[in-house]
């Protein structure tokens, strides 16, 4: 027979990681919708760990226990089990950006599977639909014990398989990585069930779980690494790694160069809280016309972004660059800014394969002069 008492220690450590990894994700998550999301799977897998090793110390006999506590336990071992896979694949849709939980609305319909499973698992108290328990205290699956397995694999495996497609798109080059953790975060607690249904009496699930949390705080922790503090855009480090890939794969890159016009004007008369303001508000645009129509975006530094896009006609570009002007005046209506908020433009299409990442925005960044000097001479 396993030693028990190890598997007991085991679930104890998971447990005090998980409960670190929530404490640190306060400061290293924030508090979006995505990290609440991510919190809660890591609440609702703490309390599955804590009644599976209540089990494991009725087991080692270390504890007395009854029909009506483990009837307990076991409802609350079952609900957190299957809230823990709706919790993660709200998180897993949201970092994926997608439709089907973009709204509250949505989020709840897609809850509506677990508060009837709940409702049915309580009913089984009686009805014994989803367990039972025998005079002496044996376990009985009821006959729709079935149904749990059913949400689990449909919370968990299709937004994940959906994550490892996005990962090996070329398009998705930059958040590969994270897509890729999204998938590998289902692969040590499924690996942990097949172990324990190899060898019963083994208790895994809670190591698997803190694996996937662990490699979640490494993706994350990579994530910070190469994004822009202040807007969240990629940052010049990340351009570069995505710039020196892109160039040998692509032959209608484009690479535009932006800045803030009068952002020093901004700082002086508003301050500069309102001039972080203003490029926060920047970066939101220039992400919302990347989700339209493609393409990568960067806070290059100061008041500069790039955005990088591939097309076949130049026309695209200077659309594009309409665009992002048009979108901003709405933002600037929306947040009712008293000050304007405009940018300048200079972009150029890379000339060949062989080309240095710095020659290419350098070339950019030439075109973006001869702009701002061709709207003062005007201005004059």
């Amino acid at each position: 027979m396993l030693d028990i008492m190890l598997f007991l220690r085991a679930d104890i450590c998971c447990m005090v990681i998980i409960l670190l990894l929530f404490i640190k994700s306060f400061t290293t998550l924030g508090n979006n919708s995505e990290s609440k999301s991510i919190r809660k799977v890591m609440i609702a897998a703490f309390i599955y760990i804590a009644a599976y090793s209540y089990e494991e110390l009725v087991m080692c006999q270390m504890i007395s226990t009854s029909v009506a506590q483990n009837t307990f336990v076991t409802i609350v071992i079952q609900a957190s089990q299957t809230l823990l896979c709706y919790w993660w694949l709200l998180y897993s849709e949201r970092k994926q950006k997608s439709v089907l939980t973009d709204s509250r609305k949505k989020c709840v319909m897609w809850g509506i599977p677990v508060a009837v499973f709940v409702l049915i698992l309580l009913l089984s108290i009686k009805t014994h639909w989803i367990f039972d328990f025998r005079a002496d205290g044996t376990y009985v699956r009821g006959k729709f014990f079935f149904l749990q397995y059913v949400l689990i694999v449909g919370y968990l495996f299709p937004t994940s398989l959906k994550a490892l497609y996005y990962s090996v798109q070329k398009e998705n080059y930059v958040r590969a990585s994270e897509y890729k953790t999204l998938f590998l975060f289902i692969l040590a607690p499924t690996a942990a069930v097949i172990y324990q249904a190899v060898l019963p009496g083994s208790f895994m699930v809670g190591v698997g779980l803190t694996i996937s949390f662990i490699l979640l705080y490494i993706n994350n922790q990579q994530e910070t690494i190469s994004c822009d503090y202040l807007t969240k855009l990629n940052n010049r480090q990340q351009l570069v790694r995505f710039l020196s890939k892109k160039i040998k794969e692509s032959e209608n890159l484009y690479l535009i160069i932006m800045d803030a016009n009068k952002f020093k004007h901004i700082n002086d008369v508003y301050g500069h809280v309102e001039g972080d303001r203003a490029l926060v508000i920047i970066a939101e645009t220039l992400k919302n016309v990347a989700g339209l129509n493609g393409g990568f975006v960067s806070r290059y530094g100061g008041d500069e972004f790039v955005f990088v896009y591939e097309t076949e006609e130049e026309k695209n570009v200077e659309a594009l660059c309409c665009r992002i002007h048009e979108m901003l005046q709405e933002a600037k209506q929306k947040y009712a800014l008293k000050y304007s908020l405009t940018l300048s433009f200079g972009y150029a299409k890379c000339p060949d394969k062989f080309i240095a990442v710095q020659e290419l925005i350098r070339l950019a960044d030439e075109q973006l002069y001869i702009m701002k000097r061709r709207s003062y001479t005007n201005l004059i």
